[in-house]
């Protein structure tokens, strides 16, 4: 058993193609349909999802701080770290 329900079920999502799944009322999985064909593809969409949000959230985050580097500081820590990693 997944979740309470038997995966042979015949489980039917709803109008929305999508289904949220949550422990005490809170959002944890979501449940897409996927078939042989678009697995891969479908995969590859939310996993570009994720990454687009994340990079959005660092910009968002970064614009809300203000951090004030000049492109020579930036240039120095890259060669810092650079040196420091071998």
């Amino acid at each position: 058993m997944t979740g309470g329900v038997r995966m042979g079920d015949g489980l039917q999502l709803p109008d929305e193609q999508e289904m949220v799944i949550t422990n005490n009322g809170k959002p944890i999985a979501l449940l897409t349909p996927l078939t042989d064909t678009n697995m891969e593809n479908t995969i590859k969409s939310i996993r570009k999802a994720r990454a687009i949000d994340a990079l959005k959230n660092i910009q968002e985050n970064a614009q809300k701080t203000k951090m004030d580097i000049s492109e020579d500081e930036i240039i120095q820590e890259i060669k810092t770290y650079r040196k420091n990693k071998k």
